[in-house]
Formats: C-alpha cells, structure tokens, sequence
C-alpha cells in the first residue's frame, strides 16, 4: 500500500506566523525561522508523517521560548517552571524546553534554592522550618533545600528582636492581645514558642516596648 501524499501549502499570516496547510486544511503555524530552514516549498507532496513532525518541532520552540521569557522575569526552579508550561504545551514539548533551558544554564535548582532561601530569611523574616517549606512548596529537592539552610546564617536570637523591631515598634507588650498576635505571626513564620518568648522575656527584662 503505497504512502498517502498531502500537498503542503503556506500562507503568511498578520503576526509573520507561516500558517501550513494540508491539501488546503489549515493545521498549525510555524515560527518564519524555522519554516525558512527547511528544504520544504510550497506545493511539496509530503506524507502526513512530515506533518506531524514539523507539528512536534513547532510546540517545542514555542515551549522553548515561552520558558525562556518566564525566566527572564525571574528565576524558577524546574517544578515550577515545567508546571507553568504544562498549562499549554504538551509533555514532550515541555520536556525539550526544560532540557534546551538546563542546556543554557537557565535552570539551576541549587543556585535557585540558595537565593530563594536568603530572601525568604532576610526579606520575610522566615526561620529554617518555614524556608523549608517554601522550597519543598517550589518543588525543591530535599537534598538540595537542606544545602540551601545549611548555606544560611541563622540565629533566632537575632532573627526575632529584629523582626520586632521592624514589624511591631512601639507597640504595647503589656497589652495581651497584641503579644498574642505577634505571637502567632512569629510562629506561621517558622519560629519555635521557646524562642519567641525567650525573645519576649528579653524584652520584658530590659522594660522596652515593642
């Protein structure tokens, strides 16, 4: 049985896009560099094969390069950045873009996990437990996170007084209400109750507010 031929047939669109058609049916469009690569002109008799894998070939750059502008805007580790695609681009586009992005030196889970780690720590605030999290969150090997905390300085007994300092000056420790609140947002930042009210009693000791 011999190969079923289709006539290959390409029409410019507004955006510069090479649509492609088959036999005059529309199927996908193709990025100009890529179409102008190829030894294929109009008016071709290719099997449906060829068509399926210029298909294939399209999704991955489009993939490729939809990767590389959302890294651009910021870093991501690779879970992050693969279910970012996901939501457009099939399994096997995703996978080259992630790939050709590693390739490139784009994608760098223990750099990312090391810079994540120091600005949740001085930015945020967070201890080791909730920092933790946020990276096993991004999809952070374990492995890899705890080298991330190990890289860091910590100290809950300079990390609180400073947090309060910033966050809660002036405010009345006497007044319970307002110790409870900064109690538990102390600790849905990572810290444990030891340390929060060690912290406190420090405070308490010297007869500061916060």
């Amino acid at each position: 049985m011999s190969e079923r031929l289709r006539e290959l047939t390409t029409k410019e669109s507004k955006g510069g896009k090479i649509l492609v058609f088959a036999d005059g049916e529309y199927l996908f469009s193709l990025e100009p560099v890529y179409w102008y690569s190829l030894d294929l002109r109009d008016g071709d008799e290719v099997p449906d094969e060829t068509f399926e894998a210029l298909r294939t070939e399209s999704e991955r750059r489009r993939a490729a390069d939809s990767a590389l502008r959302v890294l651009t805007s910021r870093s991501h580790s690779r879970a992050e950045l693969k279910m970012k695609l996901r939501r457009k681009y099939c399994a096997d586009a995703v996978e080259y873009a992630i790939e050709r992005c590693e390739e490139m030196g784009f994608i760098d889970d223990a750099a990312y996990a090391r810079e994540k780690a120091e600005y949740l720590r001085s930015v945020k605030g967070y201890a080791p437990v909730r920092i933790l999290g946020e990276l096993r969150a991004a999809g952070i090997d374990n492995a890899i996170a705890d080298e991330a905390l190990d890289s860091l300085e910590f100290s809950p007994e300079d990390e609180i007084p400073r947090i309060i300092e910033r966050k809660y000056r002036g405010a009345d420790l006497s007044d319970e209400k307002t110790r409870r609140r900064i109690v538990s947002a102390l600790q849905r930042m990572g810290y444990s109750a030891s340390d929060i009210f060690a912290a406190i009693s420090a405070f308490d000791d010297c007869g500061d507010e916060f």
